[in-house]
């Protein structure tokens, strides 16, 4: 069980060791996910948050990085850290297929493409608590609700589509009509 006072070291704890690491390299951390939106699970929630880096991590920086999140994985149990590293020119939704951010997610460090730009930035320019540096609803975050809703639109029709049938005997085009409304109801 997860006590009230895990979540605030284990924020602490990413704080103090990425500051140790290189100072100059953060910009802003910053929450999003359940925990800013009031749907935190203690037994399934990830503590989701995003570091606005000056640079990108490279190659030994990116190993120290990795080696800071396995330490905080060994000392903390759950719940987990899962979030990402991007610059200040890559908060721009329309750019999410081609932006790049250094991952972290069920204890593994990636570059990746920044698949889930539009909500993360929708959260991050209306939700985001921010733990360290400017203010997360003064970052210049370009994206709109037309492109959330587009995202969730196509992730309902390709993603959860295909999970869908692959994990179910029921017929996909009735559950699409059972889900598709609840799923886009609080974003529209």
């Amino acid at each position: 069980m997860i006590n009230k006072i895990t979540i605030p070291a284990i924020l602490q704890e990413l704080i103090g060791e990425i500051s140790q690491l290189k100072p100059e390299f953060i910009t802003g951390i910053y929450l999003t996910g359940s925990l800013t939106l009031n749907d935190f699970h203690p037994d399934k929630s990830d503590i989701d948050f995003l570091v606005l880096c000056t640079i990108m991590p490279k190659d030994g920086f990116r190993l120290l990085l990795n080696k800071l999140h396995k330490k905080i994985d060994r000392k903390f149990k759950k719940p987990k850290l899962s979030g990402c590293y991007i610059t200040l020119g890559n908060l721009n939704a329309k750019n999410a297929q081609t932006t790049k951010t250094l991952s972290y997610h069920e204890g593994l460090m990636n570059e990746c493409a920044f698949e889930m730009a539009p909500v993360t930035l929708y959260e991050l320019k209306t939700t985001a608590i921010t733990l360290f540096g400017i203010p997360a609803q003064a970052l210049p975050v370009a994206v709109e609700i037309r492109d959330v809703n587009k995202f969730l639109s196509e992730n309902i029709n390709s993603y959860w589509k295909n999970w869908i049938a692959k994990h179910s005997s029921f017929n996909i085009h009735q559950l699409l009509l059972i889900f598709t409304p609840r799923l886009t109801e609080g974003v529209l």
